[in-house]
């Protein structure tokens, strides 16, 4: 391996710059969604006997996991167009809350079955002790997006502050339904970059 390859390797563009959505393999829309600058496995950190099932966190505002998102679903309903009709319908509310809202907040998902908030009182704890992170500063959600059938994700919402000076992002969220509700995740901020902007 000559020292030419690995600096070329090294500079390559990542592949969610280097070709568009519809080129990505199913490895790599995979990957993206569950291990990558956005997205991040969250272990159970609720230390009670047995812990709770594994989950990720993920950036959902940031651009490439909206198009990994949008593939994702492209590709499971592509013979079937009526029922991609209607996944889409059921997006369309928190796609345009998204674009009304872009630059100022920043939406963290988790995959999460339909039923979970079916009990309010747990939604509402879900509200009230689910953090953002930044330096030393911190915000509840603002708000969510509940999953659904076509979409099993939910969606918290958070609002975007400054990042000057800021190394990681930090979220905790509370899952209800899941035997030990809390997850975080950790987000560098060097890492969280579209072609050579910061991108959340």
């Amino acid at each position: 391996m000559t020292l030419l390859w690995c600096i070329s390797w090294l500079l390559a563009e990542p592949y969610w710059e280097a070709v568009p959505a519809d080129k990505w393999s199913e490895q790599q829309l995979s990957q993206l969604l569950s291990n990558s600058p956005w997205a991040q496995p969250a272990p159970d950190t609720s230390r009670g006997p047995v812990p709770g099932p594994p989950v990720v966190i993920y950036l959902a505002s940031a651009a490439p996991m909206r198009q990994a998102e949008e593939e994702i679903l492209r590709r499971r309903f592509k013979q079937k167009a009526d029922l991609y009709a209607a996944a889409r319908e059921a997006r369309e509310e928190y796609l345009a809350y998204l674009d009304e809202h872009a630059g100022k907040v920043i939406v963290v998902a988790v995959p999460l079955s339909p039923d979970a908030l079916a009990d309010s009182a747990e939604t509402k704890r879900m509200d009230k002790e689910s953090l953002l992170r930044i330096g030393k500063r911190k915000w509840k959600a603002t708000g969510h997006f509940p999953p659904t059938p076509s979409d099993p994700t939910l969606r918290l919402i958070f609002p975007r502050e400054a990042l000057e000076g800021a190394k990681e992002i930090d979220v905790e969220v509370y899952l209800p339904s899941l035997a030990g509700p809390y997850r975080n995740a950790q987000f560098l901020v060097k890492d969280l970059v579209l072609r050579g902007q910061p991108e959340l």
